[in-house]
């Protein structure tokens, strides 16, 4: 019997080990524009990192002639604790400004719904409203 019981505590502090209290992030992934094409194209890379969520964004324009990109892997334009609402608002970051704005993200039916709610000062490139599908 105290085998048996040392067995299902073990198997108990397992299962509590790997199920770490992480919540479910449904805007984790890389979402692309629906509306994507050789005049623009905008991207969306969202993942997990720990306790926070973290995200890149990546608007080209005119075939590359305007970009509020980065290529640095470990630079991030915005940031937010996951919690088990579909509806955020947050800060985000342009590349090519350095100056922050406002964004909308909402999650619905597998897909993100873009919107700028205020805009970073000076020169970005962002769009106003988005709908983007997981790649």
């Amino acid at each position: 019997m105290r085998r048996y019981n040392f067995v299902i505590f073990v198997f108990l502090l397992i299962y509590s080990c790997n199920s770490s209290g992480q919540q479910k992030c449904s805007f984790c992934g890389n979402w692309k524009w629906e509306k994507n094409d050789e005049k623009h194209d905008f991207t969306l890379q969202i993942l997990q990192k720990d306790t926070i969520v973290v995200g890149k964004h990546c608007y080209i324009l005119n075939a590359g002639s305007k970009m509020d990109c980065s290529d640095n892997d470990n630079v991030f334009s915005f940031k937010f604790k996951p919690s088990n609402t579909d509806s955020l608002v947050l800060g985000i970051r342009s590349y090519y400004s350095n100056q922050v704005g406002q964004i909308s993200l909402k999650y619905k039916n597998g897909k993100i719904y873009w919107k700028l709610v205020k805009a970073p000062k000076g020169e970005y490139y962002l769009p106003r409203e988005a709908v983007l599908t997981k790649y």
